[in-house]
């Protein structure tokens, strides 16, 4: 902080000094062609050297500022011609690293990826990834998996960005995106490393995940573990991993869940909470023997929590569904979801 406080002090500096030597020289070199017009005489004596020291004192603020406002046209010009090179937007994140920042390179990301993806180019694909992630063994294995379950339209479908996160804003980022085409729904997972002066071959896309509805319901780990992959499961498969008969559907517009039939008889939002509130922190066990067994679930990345999920019944709502955290064996919050949306508990209750 130090040290960009001092830079920022160094070119207010500077910025006040070249104002008073324009300044300072411009009342000079008036003050001299006010002396010239006298007639000859003390008054008109060294009227040379105030024009000749304005002028000397005007030049150096009109030079720097001409000087650098050429640099920078200059630059510009062969910035746009090093572009009409590039081939991916890695070569930018290689040659403009003082442009670029995690927020316009995970623009660039996901429209090179998906456009990529759409091109059914591997080449394309596989040169978006850093060398050393190409030079892996099984990279090219991963890019052949890929393109067998891609769907078409993910540069055309309609693109959500859930979040965006850089751990230090300089270097590396992540994001994800919900890609809606046609009525089929998809989660988009990216990560890239963006600047690394000493090691440019690190730089470039680390991760390209893409899931269904049903493949995000399972979230698969050895999936999680590939650098590229596109993961497309139906009800029937997904009930085959799960070991029951499940239907994914659409909580909060963001995540799938598996649905099944269970001994849960659905409850009205008010009931639903005044059971909820007293079982807050018991084991999941003990909840599930109160409320029933929950009729949707979801397992997240994290192994230790689960997500569970009780439709309700008389909300107001074509669908609302109580999700259940239960971490590490204990129940430990409750949110309200429609298909698309979170919904607060007062907005459920106005109803």
């Amino acid at each position: 902080m130090g040290f960009v406080g001092g830079l920022i002090a160094a070119f207010f500096f500077i910025i006040g000094l070249l104002i008073f030597l324009f300044i300072a020289g411009l009342l000079l070199l008036i003050n001299g062609l006010k002396k010239k017009a006298y007639p000859e005489g003390p008054a008109r004596t060294n009227y040379k050297a105030f024009m000749i020291t304005g002028i000397i004192m005007l030049a150096l603020p009109v030079g720097i500022t001409w000087y650098i406002c050429l640099y920078v046209i200059s630059r510009r010009f062969l910035l746009i011609r090093e572009r009409q090179n590039y081939n991916t937007p890695i070569d930018k994140w290689r040659n403009e690293r003082e442009y670029v920042d995690s927020t316009n390179a995970d623009d660039d990301a996901i429209s090179a990826l998906t456009e990529a993806a759409d091109s059914d180019n591997k080449e394309e694909l596989s040169k978006l990834f850093t060398e050393e992630l190409q030079s892996k063994s099984n990279f090219q294995e991963e890019i052949d998996s890929f393109f067998e379950s891609c769907p078409e339209g993910l540069s055309t479908g309609k693109l959500d960005q859930l979040y965006q996160h850089s751990d230090d804003g300089e270097h590396n980022g992540n994001a994800s995106y919900i890609c809606t085409i046609g009525d089929d729904w998809y989660t988009i997972y990216i990560e890239y490393h963006f600047n690394d002066d000493d090691h440019m071959e690190k730089v470039g896309i680390t991760k390209f995940h893409i899931q269904n509805l049903q493949a995000d319901a399972y979230n698969d780990e050895e999936a999680e573990k590939k650098t590229v992959c596109c993961e497309v499961l139906n009800d029937e498969e997904l009930s085959e991993l799960l070991g029951k008969p499940v239907k994914a559907k659409l909580v909060g517009g963001e995540y799938g869940a598996a649905f099944s039939d269970t001994d849960y008889q659905p409850l009205g939002p008010r009931e639903f909470d005044e059971r909820f509130d007293p079982l807050f922190g018991a084991p999941a066990d003990t909840f599930y023997e109160t409320m029933g067994k929950p009729n949707g679930e979801r397992i997240s990345e994290d192994k230790n929590e689960t997500t569970v999920y009780y439709e309700l019944s008389d909300t107001g709502y074509d669908t609302l569904y109580a999700a259940v955290t239960v971490r590490s064996g204990y129940v430990k919050g409750c949110t309200f979801y429609t298909d698309k949306e979170e919904i607060p508990y007062k907005d459920i209750i106005k109803k």
